[in-house]
């Protein structure tokens, strides 16, 4: 839109490619969902374990309390609204969950000391990583969200990789570069090699998205797939012909 900071991939191929994951990842994680609920083969959400965040490095984008705000009463309140409705034991993002927010990666250690883990930490959280300034360049930044995929932990996403995904896109590119001299900045400081590794498990193209919903305990098949359905037909729907406007803090 006139006026918003963008930075696009001009690179025709990458784009082609990008779009193409995030289709077929929407469609899969739709697919996913809604076999869950027909099988009732799904882990119902019980709390973050302390454990998962011990060994992890994560950098996530706040939303401005108006997103946050958009989010809340446009997705999070009309499906707890409908969860309440139809007896599907749920939290929702601003609603017994934690506010609307993206991560833009998740990178774990695995098999790094502790204090070896803190001097890494050390170093990404200073002015040298430039990670900081990353995020300054991420703030203020607008995306148009515009596909709602309902599972049991449903999120709300950017469908299509236009120019406003350009920045993300390049952020977890960067990110990955500045985590690996993270590393060899370690291994000269010590003179030794990192023991264990630290890095993305994940792909940095991973798609675009706020977590908004998840199922806590065990339901009824029917009652789940009459959730997925009145959650789509009703919010789904009409966010695909009016996203919801977002913007980083």
């Amino acid at each position: 839109m006139p006026g918003e900071r963008v930075y696009p991939v001009h690179n025709l191929d990458t784009v082609a490619r990008m779009q193409q994951a995030f289709t077929e990842k929407v469609n899969a994680n739709r697919e996913a969902g809604r076999r869950a609920f027909q099988s009732g083969e799904y882990k119902p959400f019980t709390g973050f374990a302390k454990e998962g965040f011990h060994d992890l490095f994560a950098m996530g984008l706040e939303l401005d309390q108006a997103s946050q705000g958009s989010i809340i009463t446009q997705v999070s309140e009309p499906m707890s609204q409908i969860a309440e409705e139809l007896g599907v034991p749920a939290i929702f993002a601003g609603k017994g969950d934690l506010l609307p927010h993206v991560t833009v990666f998740n990178s774990p250690f695995k098999g790094v000391p502790t204090e070896d883990q803190e001097k890494i930490l050390a170093y990404l959280q200073s002015d040298v990583s430039h990670l900081g300034l990353l995020s300054k360049i991420l703030s203020g930044l607008t995306f148009h969200m515009n596909e709602l995929v309902v599972a049991p932990a449903s999120y709300l996403c950017q469908s299509e990789f236009t120019d406003e995904q350009g920045a993300p896109f390049k952020a977890r590119q960067l990110s990955e570069e500045i985590i690996k001299r993270a590393i060899r900045s370690f291994e000269r400081e010590e003179q030794i090699a990192l023991p264990g590794t630290f890095g993305f498990p994940y792909r940095w193209d991973n798609i675009f998205h706020a977590s908004v919903a998840r199922i806590t305990d065990a339901v009824d098949p029917d009652r789940l797939l009459s959730f997925a359905d009145k959650v789509d037909h009703e919010i789904g729907q009409p966010l695909r012909d009016n996203p919801i406007a977002i913007t980083v803090a």
